[in-house]
């Protein structure tokens, strides 16, 4: 399992088909991520309450995209 890791959170696996696992600290609990395209546009955004989360990801076209929170991000490739 390959994971990402900058800074307050990660995301496994990478790349994804289906299914996003995004691990994050304590400090953001509760906070809002945002999924965006690689041309700037805001995909969707998902509030976490616990400190691993499923993010649900199948309605995304395959290519690569940017999990941002907190002033941190990463990316991720869709399959």
């Amino acid at each position: 399992m390959e994971e990402n890791r900058i800074s307050q959170f990660s995301i496994y696996p990478n790349p994804a088909r289906d299914i996003l696992h995004l691990k994050v600290n304590k400090k953001i609990t509760n906070k809002t991520f945002h999924i965006f395209s690689l041309e700037g546009r805001m995909i969707k955004s998902i509030t976490l309450a616990d400190q691993t989360n499923t993010i649900d990801i199948n309605g995304l076209k395959p290519g690569c995209y940017f999990l941002i929170a907190e002033g941190s991000a990463t990316r991720f490739i869709v399959q």
